[in-house]
């Protein structure tokens, strides 16, 4: 058991480090590689916002 504490003790120290090849995407390079109906889906929910408003919890569940 010690020894899954001491892992788990390592899987929480761990700090993410962005490869050097790594590259920044941007909205222009995803028009690139979609079709007609991607492109049309990503200029829509680019420009505007959902229609519905976001879902509220019960209020038994705020506590």
């Amino acid at each position: 058991m010690y020894h899954l504490i001491v892992e788990y003790a390592e899987l929480l120290d761990f700090k993410p480090v962005r490869p050097i090849s790594a590259l920044e995407e941007c909205v222009e390079s995803l028009h690139c590689f979609a079709d007609q109906n991607q492109t049309q889906l990503l200029a829509r929910s680019a420009t505007s916002p959902s229609q519905i408003p976001p879902c509220k919890l019960p209020a038994q569940a705020n506590r």
